[in-house]
């Protein structure tokens, strides 16, 4: 497990929808075992705000030319 710092900037919401926005994580030293997907709970003040999931794909042999 590893947490992330900083500061984000959430969209305005509208009452009864869901709010979304588009963030960049650098993910340095992080090393997936395998393929599949990898659910990241959001937490904010130890408390879960959402989650979001990353398809790892495996990585595939470069083509001989």
């Amino acid at each position: 497990m590893f947490a992330v710092g900083g500061e984000f900037v959430i969209p305005e919401g509208v009452p009864g929808k869901r709010i979304q926005g588009n963030n960049i994580v650098v993910l340095n030293g992080v090393k997936f075992e395998k393929p599949g997907d990898y659910t990241f709970h959001v937490l904010i003040n130890d408390e879960e705000k959402g989650e979001a999931v990353l398809a790892v794909a495996p990585i595939l042999p470069a083509k001989q030319s």
